[in-house]
């Protein structure tokens, strides 16, 4: 949860005057009340310790658990480069994703 519409900060419009108010327009969702009409069960994280947490307990529980990440608003425009190649990395083996990665992960 990044407090909605930072997709849109992948965008020039994000230095337009008044995009925070008028396109970004953050947004407050409660996923522990949408958990509870389903009866599922909701684990809301703040770091990466409770987000393990979670998780684990996600994977030991029988069916379908949400879990909320929250995450400061500006992040995806700031990491979103590092999440693509890590995804990329972790999804998509051989030498042509080796080659275009060297140097830029660690490969």
């Amino acid at each position: 949860s990044n407090g909605g519409g930072a997709v849109f900060d992948l965008i020039p419009c994000r230095r337009l005057p008044g995009y925070t108010e008028a396109i970004r327009h953050p947004t407050v969702v409660d996923f522990g009340a949408a958990a509870q009409t389903f009866g599922l069960p909701f684990r809301r994280c703040l770091d990466h310790h409770q987000l393990a947490e979670a998780l684990a307990g996600a994977r030991a529980g029988a069916g379908v658990s949400l879990v909320e990440v929250v995450v400061p608003p500006e992040s995806l425009a700031r990491e979103v480069g590092t999440l693509f190649l890590g995804m990329l990395r972790g999804s998509v083996r051989g030498p042509a994703v080796k080659a275009s990665t060297a140097g830029v992960i660690g490969s």
